[in-house]
């Protein structure tokens, strides 16, 4: 019995010391409770609000919001409205065989197939051309190589 009692005491008393650890004092100013709260290791000072709206503003506002369905309502994302389309189911899905087999559409874990343009240098001049950028390179440079 003596136990349990002890166990009670030291669940009543760590409680109330980690309660005091939420506790918020009262300052006489902003700045002072800002400077308490840095202290505090809370790094998010209190920015004072003011609306410029009645109750009655916002009460209507949301209202309107819920019947156009752009808030969400509980659980349900708010509704976004559908894009309008100038082209037929038809149309779409002919792109989407033309993409496919043309391989520039992503397909699983495969990345798209990016053509690459023709080049109209020979593999020499691509060479002196690197052998070039590598001389010139200077400190404002983006890359030097290292």
């Amino acid at each position: 019995m003596k136990t349990i009692v002890t166990k009670i005491i030291a669940t009543t008393i760590l409680a109330a010391a980690s309660l005091s650890a939420f506790a918020q004092t009262a300052s006489p100013s902003e700045a002072a409770r800002d400077a308490a709260n840095m202290h505090s290791l809370n790094q998010y000072p209190v920015v004072p609000f003011h609306s410029t709206k009645s109750r009655a503003d916002v009460k209507a506002e949301l209202i309107a919001a819920e019947r156009a369905g752009t808030i969400a309502n509980g659980n349900n994302y708010p509704i976004l409205q559908q894009a309008e389309s100038h082209k037929t189911r038809a149309q779409v899905r002919q792109e989407l065989v033309d993409a496919e087999r043309e391989g520039t559409i992503a397909n699983g874990d495969n990345y798209p197939i990016i053509k690459q343009a023709a080049s109209h240098k020979t593999r020499a001049e691509v060479k002196a051309e690197l052998v070039a950028a590598r001389n010139n390179a200077g400190a404002d440079s983006l890359y030097n190589g290292y």
